[in-house]
């Protein structure tokens, strides 16, 4: 074997693999790095289906902290009063309205009426999404809505005539 011609071959081979991991490693650094140009941040909210209310208020200067809060118990509640009645871990209550609430995509004011006169702290609700079948309130803290809040909801079921009922 000649080792001359053995070792430039090893010198050539090692000059390719050398020139080949520097190709890879500067594509990848290329491919790392991030544009930070205006239009890549835009979010179009029309493609998304994301509609925002025309009122939102302001939140410049407005501080706040994490609110916790213990889930009531409904299920001494659901006993005292008639027609209430609680599920099994006692934090959600359920009630059939003495008499049915004309609900329309425009007019509220009359579940809202009801829920101030019937419900504890009814006007910290805030109307939150409205189907065709069902009008959701959530609770508010200073006018603001508690996010991811499930447990303060109040839910209305509507019937065919647009009526809440439960």
């Amino acid at each position: 074997m000649n080792w001359k011609r053995a070792k430039t071959l090893f010198i050539f081979v090692f000059i390719l693999v050398n020139i080949s991991l520097i190709i890879i490693y500067i594509d990848k650094v290329n491919k790392s790095h991030i544009s930070e140009s205006d239009s890549d941040n835009k979010v179009n909210f029309k493609q998304e289906e994301i509609t925002i209310p025309n009122n939102l208020q302001s939140v410049k200067g407005v501080k706040m902290q994490l609110i916790t809060a213990r889930t009531k118990d409904f299920t001494d509640y659901a006993k005292n009063k008639k027609g209430v009645e609680s599920d099994a871990n006692g934090d959600i209550a359920k009630s059939d309205l003495d008499h049915h609430i004309s609900v329309s995509k425009d007019s509220f004011t009359n579940l809202k009426n009801y829920i101030k006169d019937n419900v504890y702290k009814g006007d910290s609700y805030a109307m939150s999404d409205v189907t065709d079948d069902k009008v959701i309130l959530e609770q508010t803290y200073n006018a603001f809505p508690i996010m991811n809040n499930n447990k303060a909801q109040l839910t209305f079921d509507l019937n065919k005539h647009k009526q809440a009922t439960k």
